[in-house]
């Protein structure tokens, strides 16, 4: 069967040389300033308990390594909370270990020392730079210090300068703890009439250290601290 209409070889209409319809030129909605929705997790901020823990895990302490009574005495008892950053509570701990391992509450003198208000860069005897790290720990008189000076000390990375002089209750025939070592930018030591009879050779890596104070009772001593003792004269 043959078809009942024939195609037309050409189109019914010519084609438009223009578009019907114009684009616009500008979007019919502007995008919006703000979101459209706020995101719905919002971070929280940190405990006290888990700013310290933190503080103290990122500088060496771990799990129960942290005196439990100093740990205990930040975070539930001192009200001081003015840290500008996470190693501000190391040395607040490391300064009240001290306090407490060398009987502080008998000394003749601590103002404000573990105080709850006070920021510890403003304790009696101890100095901050200008950034509020602890350079300096002095105790050059006889403050009726007594015990063993902790081991924790080697956490403040910033001191220059370290003087426990005239204390001689402190523990006898002691030794500066090789740890003193990582103290990298100590400069001055002053370990006078404190019991300590041995400085161990781990000292000679100090090569910040030029100035040291030491007690007529040391009995050991490596060349290169010789070079650089001051003997008191009295």
């Amino acid at each position: 069967k043959a078809p009942t209409n024939v195609p037309s070889f050409n189109p019914s209409k010519q084609p438009s040389d223009s578009p019907s319809v114009h684009p616009s030129l500008s979007p019919s909605v502007g995008p919006s300033s703000k979101p459209s929705f706020v995101p719905s997790i919002v971070p929280t901020e940190r405990s006290r308990i888990e700013r310290v823990t933190d503080a103290l895990s990122a500088n060496g302490y771990q799990g129960s390594s942290a005196d439990p009574d100093v740990f205990n005495w930040i975070t539930q008892t001192d009200t001081w909370d003015n840290a500008s950053s996470d190693y501000d509570w190391v040395e607040r701990y490391v300064l009240t270990k001290l306090y407490d391992d060398l009987d502080g509450p008998n000394w003749s003198r601590s103002d404000d020392w573990k105080s709850t208000t006070v920021w510890h860069c403003e304790w009696w005897k101890i100095t901050c730079d200008s950034s509020g790290s602890v350079t300096k720990v002095s105790f050059s008189q006889n403050n009726g210090l007594s015990g063993t000076f902790p081991m924790d000390l080697i956490a403040l990375t910033s001191m220059t300068e370290l003087a426990i002089s005239e204390e001689n209750s402190l523990v006898p025939g002691a030794t500066i703890p090789a740890a003193i070592t990582q103290l990298s930018n100590l400069e001055f030591l002053a370990v006078q009439n404190v019991g300590i009879t041995e400085i161990g050779n781990e000292i000679e890596q100090m090569s910040s250290l030029t100035r040291l104070n030491i007690s007529t009772f040391l009995v050991q001593c490596n060349t290169r601290m010789l070079g650089i003792w001051h003997h008191p004269t009295g």
